[in-house]
């Protein structure tokens, strides 16, 4: 699908955001068989990511290590069943009728909802971390961005329009592919007219990027303590910032972002439904057993 179902699969996030979502989103793994094996993988990938930004020393990463561990305890208990049951429902409507654009804003609403439950679980533990950087672990940080930044320009902004253009349509048929199977005449036709009306989503994407990139360092520059104590007071000001950056994540406080970001998702949404309303019987089997299998592997996860 072009957006990986109702957009949530496509979010581009800060990095070290994404290595939280990275532990947490067995829904954006690409196979059945990979959410079982990403999960179980995912407090080693958290903490080697975190490790990778940040440098961690020996009692921060201890500290990261156990709080990823627990973490994923709750979300196996608290989060996973309900993102099988959303994942069924989802498949229910795509294969009894057509859908229309408000049902696709609505499944992003409905995930929005589930990363604002992680967020407040996520926020107290990266607080911690948070709070014990040191000058020298920001400056790396900031470095990693800098060179991912380098390396999403020339993926997705060539200098040339039409290259750009045809890249974000062969990405779009690839993500259908990989959902629903082989791509017909119709919808390639469909794809490549509405690519081509799209806002240059790479752009707002990287700006976008950017901007959340900008939050975290002054984030970090704002709580950082270097070790140092916290009082009751300043830990719970610490956590309440570190929450609304981690909801920002998914709608910025920032009304001309969201607003930028709204068009880019709702474009996106635009394909999705219309690529869907055509597809075949065989394609909706292909994502029919795709959903499920999700559903399944998730399921087995929370017991």
């Amino acid at each position: 699908m072009p957006n990986k179902v109702a957009t949530a699969f496509q979010l581009s996030l800060v990095r070290l955001v994404h290595v939280v979502i990275a532990s947490l989103g067995a829904l954006a793994l690409s196979s059945c068989s990979m959410v079982r094996i990403g999960y179980d993988a995912a407090p080693w990938y958290a903490s080697w990511q975190l490790d990778r930004y940040w440098g961690l020393d020996s009692a921060q990463a201890a500290y990261g290590q156990d709080r990823i561990e627990e973490i994923l305890g709750w979300h196996r208990r608290s989060e996973l069943p309900e993102y099988a049951r959303f994942l069924r429902r989802l498949n229910d409507t795509v294969q009894a009728r057509p859908i229309d654009l408000n049902e696709a804003t609505a499944w992003r609403r409905t995930l929005k909802g589930f990363w604002a439950s992680s967020a407040q679980r996520i926020a107290p533990e990266l607080t911690e971390i948070i709070v014990s950087l040191r000058p020298e672990q920001v400056e790396r940080m900031k470095n990693r961005m800098a060179s991912e930044n380098n390396d999403y320009r020339k993926e997705f902004l060539p200098n040339d329009l039409s290259e750009r253009q045809r890249r974000r349509i062969k990405r779009i048929e690839e993500r259908i592919e990989e959902y629903l199977g082989e791509v017909t005449d119709r919808q390639r036709e469909l794809v490549r007219q509405m690519a081509r009306a799209m806002p240059q989503n790479e752009q707002s994407w990287y700006e976008e990027r950017l901007a959340r990139q900008q939050d975290m360092v002054a984030l970090l520059e704002r709580l950082r303590r270097s070790g140092q104590p916290l009082s009751d007071a300043q830990r719970q000001d610490a956590m309440m910032h570190v929450t609304s950056y981690l909801l920002s994540v998914w709608e910025p406080h920032d009304l001309q972002r969201r607003q930028s970001l709204e068009r880019v998702m709702r474009a996106s949404d635009e394909i999705t439904v219309a690529v869907l309303n055509v597809a075949t019987s065989m394609q909706k089997a292909n994502l029919s057993r795709r959903l499920l299998g999700w559903a399944d592997d998730l399921d087995a996860l929370a017991r």
